[in-house]
């Protein structure tokens, strides 16, 4: 069940942040997000500590890693994507 969940998690959070963006990603970078997101957010359930600054931080990490041309642009519409999950 907890994988689902942060399936489903994961799934969310990538709708919401890359959905904004300005280039677009390849599938295989899709994938790898994906799978950072449901292991943070499983980690996060086993442990129960706070660990959403991490994910952010690591996800921001990746996202400036993959992407090639207007970065600053793409991680602050990542960003306000993220801030729209939230809400």
């Amino acid at each position: 069940m907890q994988i689902l969940y942060g399936l489903l998690g994961a799934f969310c959070v990538l709708v919401s942040m890359c959905g904004l963006l300005v280039e677009r990603l390849k599938i295989w970078q899709y994938i790898c997000l994906a799978v950072y997101i449901t292991l943070m957010g499983i980690w996060e359930l086993k442990n129960e500590r706070i660990i959403g600054v991490l994910m952010l931080i690591g996800l921001f990490i990746l996202l400036s890693l993959m992407v090639r041309r207007n970065k600053l642009e793409n991680l602050c519409l990542a960003c306000l994507g993220y801030i729209f999950s939230l809400f």
